[in-house]
């Protein structure tokens, strides 16, 4: 076969091999991650049967450790949001806080009244909102 023609055969193969694997991504992701899951339970399971320990049992012990610890893991990090969100509003005060002390000090520092400072920050937050919007 001529060079251009195993050129446009690999070209069609590699088109159909992305369109394949884009139409079936939902099954090849669990699949992934199923394969990553085996790997990293492999040496626990070899560590279970080393210490005489059949291996059906070993990996029925090896799969119900990782489930607790990837619950306690959600729990811990569903907990943490929660507590984020509780929190948010405070934040959100503080911020405001700390921007009007910043306006203040640079109001006198550089001699500049609060309300330009303050006009200044709304429209450059504009231009940022139409810039970023734009780029998207």
């Amino acid at each position: 076969m001529p060079l251009y023609a195993k050129a446009i055969f690999f070209i069609i193969l590699l088109c159909a091999l992305v369109a394949i694997s884009y139409l079936a991504k939902g099954i090849i992701i669990p699949l992934v991650f199923a394969v990553i899951i085996a790997i990293v339970l492999h040496p626990v399971v070899n560590f279970l049967v080393r210490i005489k320990i059949n291996r059906v049992i070993a990996i029925i012990i090896s799969l119900i450790l990782t489930i607790v610890i990837i619950a306690a893991f959600s729990t811990f990090l569903y907990s943490q949001v929660n507590r984020f969100s509780e929190s948010f509003p405070i934040m959100i005060d503080k911020f405001i806080e700390i921007l009007n002390n910043a306006v203040v000090w640079i109001s006198g520092y550089f001699d500049i009244t609060p309300q330009r400072i303050t006009s200044w920050i709304k429209g450059t937050e504009g231009e940022l909102i139409n810039t970023s919007t734009s780029a998207v």
